[in-house]
């Protein structure tokens, strides 16, 4: 999929699996105190989550990884990925930092992954299926 991109001059945000090698720059980035996490925007933000970004070399390419760290709390279901009451999220990415920052980036990779809400059709609608009728 990068060299897809990177042939067609193309822009990329791909999420990441958690590999060993994208947890150990999740776990890195996490427990560095030099890492300066920022508020994200839009849904996360009322989630109180935030973002940061690290270098990350992937297929012989220098990117940027971005994270969206999401707080976990009582009743969440818990997940062996999660560190210090944190819930990871990780997106690579070949957008320089001077075409957008770390915030935007991640929140517009999660806007591109919505998926549509299905209408709400009433049963008098023109829209409606139409089911056969068990009479037959």
């Amino acid at each position: 999929m990068v060299e897809a991109a990177e042939r067609h001059d193309a822009a990329f945000t791909i999420t990441t699996r958690r590999y060993a090698n994208v947890a150990g720059a999740i776990a890195a980035l996490a427990s560095d105190a030099a890492t300066v996490w920022a508020p994200a925007t839009g849904a996360e933000e009322a989630k109180a989550s935030e973002v940061a970004e690290t270098p990350f070399r992937f297929a012989g390419r220098d990117l940027r990884m971005i994270v969206r760290r999401q707080p976990t709390s009582g009743g969440d279901q818990l997940s062996f990925d999660d560190l210090d009451g944190w819930r990871f999220h990780a997106i690579i990415t070949n957008i320089a930092s001077d075409e957008g920052t770390a915030v935007d980036i991640e929140h517009h990779h999660r806007l591109r992954g919505a998926r549509p809400k299905r209408p709400s059709v009433s049963s008098t609608s023109p829209l409606r299926i139409a089911r056969p009728s068990p009479q037959g």
